[in-house]
């Protein structure tokens, strides 16, 4: 039960990171990771990967997109129908009756830790506080923890986000794996065009000059193939207004900006003259 979209096709690269979960989840090492990296740079697009990856080393995956107003009542009731669509019907005997929210938690950990369960939290960023350090609703933040804290075996939990963060609040930390995605080198960035019609059959100095213009992030270079094909490649490469408003608004808002490495800054201001 997947309520975030799937990369079927298309995806490049990331072996290095998608081998280092594989061997953190199946050695049971950590019992969540966060998928951390600017917009579009395709956090949900490497979790759902992992999940096809594992193919059937898992009994189910859950994923829900995270927005600002998610509650804990939200993510139970959720977790519940796709507990029920696996055959799993202990939670909802109990969601609607007059128990704490603790208890039902409780049961829900207990299901978690007895199944091999892959949970996803997409897009976790409008979840956390204005400096970005923890879960700015109380509620939301303490069942995230308790969550995480109790689900310790079988059962493994993804969060994709902007900014990284520690949700244990340095408890059992070592128990969560921190997975920065980076730009694509050129390569696979290569590898990505050859995905799109107006970009696949370009030569490999163009795409080299679009690459050293927009850089390996995967939105960007989208972005740049649907405009190409109303607007044609070279005229976009003369004049990218149109995409520097886009990436600005979605990929490099201030608050991201703010976040960036120094390197990372440096090579997006050189681009686009921010």
């Amino acid at each position: 039960m997947l309520d975030i979209p799937r990369m079927n096709k298309g995806f490049v690269a990331r072996r290095k990171e998608l081998h280092i979960l594989e061997k953190c989840f199946k050695s049971d090492l950590k019992r969540a990771a966060i998928i951390h990296g600017f917009g579009g740079i395709g956090k949900t697009a490497f979790a759902t990967r992992f999940e096809q990856k594992m193919g059937e080393y898992f009994d189910g995956t859950f994923g829900m997109k995270c927005t600002s107003s998610t509650r804990p009542e939200d993510i139970l009731t959720k977790v519940n129908d796709f507990l029920i669509m696996n055959g799993r019907y202990e939670l909802s005997q109990i969601i609607n009756q007059q128990v704490s929210f603790e208890v039902k938690s409780s049961v829900l950990v207990g299901i978690l830790n007895h199944f091999r369960f892959l949970i996803i939290f997409d897009s976790f960023e409008d979840c956390l506080s204005e400096d970005r350090n923890e879960i700015q609703n109380p509620e939301l933040k303490a069942f995230i923890l308790y969550l995480l804290n109790n689900t310790i075996s079988n059962t493994k939990v993804i969060i994709t986000s902007r900014y990284d963060f520690d949700p244990m609040e340095s408890k059992l930390s070592e128990s969560i794996e921190h997975i920065s995605l980076s730009e694509l080198h050129f390569p696979q960035t290569n590898w990505l065009m050859n995905n799109y019609n107006e970009l696949a059959t370009l030569d490999l100095q163009k795409k080299k000059q679009l690459y050293d213009v927009i850089g390996g992030n995967p939105w960007a270079v989208g972005q740049f193939a649907r405009l190409a094909s109303v607007q044609g490649v070279d005229d976009l490469l003369l004049d990218l207004q149109s995409l520097k408003k886009e990436l600005i608004e979605f990929t490099l808002l201030e608050k991201s900006f703010s976040k960036l490495d120094s390197d990372t800054k440096k090579t997006f201001s050189l681009r686009f003259s921010l």
